[in-house]
């Protein structure tokens, strides 16, 4: 396959769809129209699919080989107001598609378009291209509900690979890194709980303001001195609310807070300690602390050495070796593309996505917006990925 003129024959349909899953962002977990026009793509282009994966997921097939390959595109879009300008900007008022997951879908649907024309040869070698549109990536963590109901089985998924935009790097460069390239993470919810009294009288009461504040402070001693300074650990608490007046004590202190870690082990030792701890200090207020984990938690995202080889590999032949960033250490963001790694050996590889001489706008941002021209290295670095892994020869 020649995947420069490939790239180039579906970049114009697919600059189109990619207009439209912009402007058309729908939230985690009601993805239902951004469901329909994929399957509305799939059909236009004869590609066989099955619906109804973790509420609006999607897994399309071209081959029909014994030997699973997966490639996961997440389809969710975030509650914000995009403020980009753009002429294609969301017209669902307070939804917005700024963590790019627009470009993900985009892209693997060109990537079936284009397979889709070696679809005997794919079967011939063995395979079958799976590509996993993925559910409410930003929310409860589409991924671990598609696996559960069985997306990577029939067949079988060896080998799984995904990939994310990068406003961080310039539109050609490709980074990754093998062994831990994300943080596992757990969120929680803390309730401190006291007694009310006035203001003025706080002997009277037990002032859970104070035991709470206590809570916040002392738990980074945690990271500080329970933790090798060589281990990456985060503890943070992003809320935290409590009384409704400035002369009364309030009875009780809620706070949310998220714990990030890369290895399991350190991950389960601090979400211990944290407990153990924040309950020793409400016990010497007189307090109580109850704790909430029933929020999604995500693996450390662990790139297969093998697998990240290959990315390599590709990104070189196709864009030179000055192509290849490797990241020099992970990031403490998560992406639950990790229970699909977990799942089947597998790499992630991030698109650069920046303009030299444009404004960088972050990922999450109201202004962030990838060109169009993104989907052309996206589309095929990630097709290459496919070839390579399959024996398929492409240049």
């Amino acid at each position: 396959m020649k995947i420069f003129d490939r790239v180039d024959a579906v970049y114009e349909e697919a600059a189109e769809i990619r207009a439209y899953l912009h402007s058309h962002p729908e939230l985690g977990e009601n993805e239902e129209n951004t469901a329909r026009y994929i399957a509305s793509v799939l059909d236009k282009h004869g590609i066989a699919y099955k619906t109804g994966f973790a509420g609006y997921g999607i897994v399309a097939c071209v081959g029909s080989g014994p030997r699973g390959i997966g490639l996961r595109a997440d389809m969710d879009a975030l509650p914000m107001t995009e403020e980009t300008g753009a002429p294609f900007a969301s017209q669902n008022p307070g939804v917005m598609h700024a963590c790019g997951h627009d470009v993900h879908v985009t892209s693997g649907l060109a990537i079936l378009i284009m397979l889709k024309d070696i679809e005997e040869e794919i079967t011939a070698r063995g395979y079958t291209v799976k590509l996993f549109f993925q559910p409410a990536e930003e929310t409860v963590g589409g991924a671990e509900r598609m696996i559960k109901e069985g997306c990577m089985k029939s067949p079988k998924v060896e080998k799984v690979f995904g990939f994310h935009v990068d406003p961080n790097n310039p539109i050609g460069t490709f980074a990754t890194k093998a062994g831990p390239m994300n943080a596992a993470v757990s969120d929680f919810r803390m309730t401190v709980k006291g007694t009310t009294t006035h203001g003025a009288h706080p002997d009277q009461g037990t002032d859970s303001i104070v035991c709470a504040s206590e809570i916040v402070m002392a738990v980074q001693t945690l990271i500080t001195r329970h933790t090798a300074p060589t281990t990456p650990l985060i503890i943070t608490f992003g809320s935290i609310h409590g009384g409704e007046i400035n002369n009364i004590i309030p009875a009780q202190v809620e706070l949310l807070g998220t714990v990030r870690a890369l290895d399991p082990g350190v991950m389960f030792t601090t979400k211990r300690q944290l407990m153990k701890m924040a309950k020793g200090i409400a016990q010497i207020h007189g307090a109580k602390v109850e704790f909430d984990w029933n929020f999604p938690s995500f693996p450390a995202l662990i790139n297969d050495q093998a697998e990240t080889e290959i990315a390599k590999k590709v990104i070189t032949k196709l864009y030179g070796s000055d192509a290849v960033h490797l990241l020099p250490e992970p990031s403490m963001g998560a992406d639950d593309f990790a229970f699909f790694s977990n799942a089947a050996k597998g790499t992630f590889v991030n698109i650069g996505t920046g303009v030299p001489g444009e404004p960088f706008h972050p990922l999450h941002s109201e202004f962030f917006l990838p060109p169009q021209e993104v989907l052309k290295p996206a589309a095929a670095v990630m097709t290459g990925i496919l070839l390579e892994t399959m024996g398929i020869d492409f240049e």
